[in-house]
């Protein structure tokens, strides 16, 4: 990767397309995520990246990639940027100044486990499931038999059956699968048992600090103006950006 220091204050300026001769390269790394990272390259993430990264100034290569090799490639200085990123999935390595959008993460309970939920804390030594590589259970205090599997099905069919007490995953994704289980679904659903901050990350090196920079100004102009907001809510439907459960 080339070092850019040189073209810290053009850049964080957003002076002319005219002043450079060829675009700045900005390799990035993400896993795919619906609604965030579609395949058809619209999402979330990549209306962010190509608002404060337009082209032709820029010019944004993208791999998407399971979760563990974005963090390969982050921390051997591979890519410049990582999406969608909680604090603490990696050391060594740059979040943006503000978060990009706030996670809210719903909970599957089993019938028995429904009676007699009183928030997140019940959840203390139940037995409770979640995708790969979500480390959902860095984000509850109380101690948990936390297992995380590739199959969400088959664990929302072990919740429904009550072998389980609870599957921590997102209800949009729960509910497309219900007319999958194994019998007609008895879990039940409740929403935004969990928050947590979500951001764009930059390799620790001088790149990355130019690219943060850069990433920061411009994030914040979203932010105040609204903007980020509305960018949001056009592909995510059931929560706004702070992770708040939308009005029917």
């Amino acid at each position: 990767m080339k070092t850019w220091l040189s073209l810290l204050s053009a850049i964080a300026l957003l002076a002319s397309a005219n002043s450079f001769a060829t675009p700045i390269v900005v390799n990035v790394a993400t896993e795919h995520l619906q609604g965030y990272t579609n395949h058809d390259g619209s999402g979330f993430y990549y209306d962010v990246l190509n608002r404060i990264f337009p082209a032709p100034i820029w010019q944004l290569n993208v791999q998407v990639l399971p979760f563990s090799r974005v963090r390969y490639l982050l921390k051997h200085e591979r890519v410049h940027m990582g999406l969608g990123f909680y604090q603490g999935d990696m050391d060594n390595i740059l979040y943006s100044k503000k978060p990009v959008e706030i996670d809210s993460v719903d909970v599957a309970l089993s019938p028995k486990m429904a009676q007699h939920w009183r928030g997140i804390n019940s959840l203390s030594n139940k037995k409770v499931l979640a995708l790969l590589a979500y480390r959902f259970d860095d984000f509850i205090d109380v101690p948990m038999h936390y297992e995380e599997s590739s199959d969400l099905l088959s664990m929302l069919n072990r919740v429904n059956d009550g072998k389980v007490d609870a599957v921590l995953d997102y209800k949009p994704s729960m509910l497309r699968l219900s007319n999958q289980l194994n019998r007609p679904r008895q879990f039940q659903i409740i929403e935004a048992v969990i928050k947590a901050p979500v951001f764009f990350v930059f390799a620790n090196n001088s790149d990355g600090v130019v690219m943060k920079a850069h990433f920061d100004q411009y994030l914040a102009v979203l932010i105040s103006s609204g903007e980020l907001d509305r960018m949001f809510d056009v592909y995510v439907k059931e929560n706004d950006r702070y992770g708040n459960p939308k009005p029917p």
